[in-house]
């Protein structure tokens, strides 16, 4: 079995911000982005799971990258919604 390496979590305050509203925890985010993608949990090696508030002009969102079955994984996960908004794979 292979451990998860967790290299970047929500800190608390990104966390604070999504979880004091109706937007997604980074937990969720992370949910979807596995079911967008089609890859079991059990098949991440590595996860960063980072909360951006959309100062960037695409609305509060979440940043997930892992690595699964040899390929990297580059996803934003509207905050709000839910939805899939950006997927590369490396």
């Amino acid at each position: 079995m292979e451990t998860v390496t967790e290299t970047a979590t929500a800190t608390d305050t990104d966390a604070g911000d999504a979880e004091g509203s109706d937007m997604l925890s980074g937990d969720e985010a992370f949910e979807k982005a596995l079911a967008h993608a089609g890859v079991d949990a059990r098949a991440v090696t590595e996860k960063e799971v980072d909360y951006d508030d959309g100062d960037d002009g695409k609305g509060p969102h979440w940043e997930i990258e892992f690595k699964a079955n040899g390929q990297e994984h580059e996803l934003d996960v509207d905050a709000a919604s839910g939805a899939v908004t950006q997927h590369e794979v490396d």
